[in-house]
């Protein structure tokens, strides 16, 4: 009987330990990311003398399984209308607990002069932008790809929508 119950200790051990890694990689097969917002930092924009323009994306993070996962760091490239906006480097170490939404503030910048190009794109897509975020996010147990592809624009601080006018001859 004495030789059994290390054996069946051991055992024991094993099968929760496969049951917690099994959860861990579920929780991060599964966990879900979403743009929430994507605004400019305009106090540091300013103080920059808008020779930069500083902007903050905010990710929903959502974990809906039994575990937690920590999110390492994230590496994501922007391009806004097929150009590229700015590169996010950002060491996060972020807890996300088990079956909850958190919301993660991501900061970046961009030279104006680089964006003029773009800003005059925007104008004649009457400020329409298609803003794309790719690259992955690093967790405890591996890599999460990212790849979102949003629409934004329209009515902004008052303008009108594009709209295409028929002439008639």
């Amino acid at each position: 009987m004495k030789n059994i119950l290390p054996i069946a200790a051991v055992i024991g051990a094993g099968a929760l330990l496969y049951k917690y890694l099994t959860e861990k990689k579920k929780a991060m097969e599964n966990l879900q990311f979403e743009i929430f917002k994507i605004s400019i930092d305009s106090e540091k924009t300013k103080r920059a003398k808008y020779f930069k323009i500083y902007y903050d994306i905010i990710l929903t993070v959502i974990n809906q399984e039994e575990s937690p996962v920590k999110i390492k760091n994230a590496l994501l490239n922007i391009k806004v209308n097929g150009r590229n906006l700015g590169k996010i480097e950002s060491n996060l170490n972020l807890l996300i607990p088990r079956q909850t939404e958190k919301q993660v503030t991501l900061k970046a910048s961009f030279f104006t002069f680089g964006a003029i190009g773009l800003v005059i794109d925007i104008v004649k897509n009457g400020l329409q932008a298609n803003v794309n975020v790719k690259g992955f996010i690093n967790t405890d147990l591996g890599q999460v790809d990212i790849n979102f592809n949003e629409q934004f624009g329209g009515e902004m601080n008052g303008a009108p929508k594009k709209k295409n006018f028929y002439y008639p001859h």
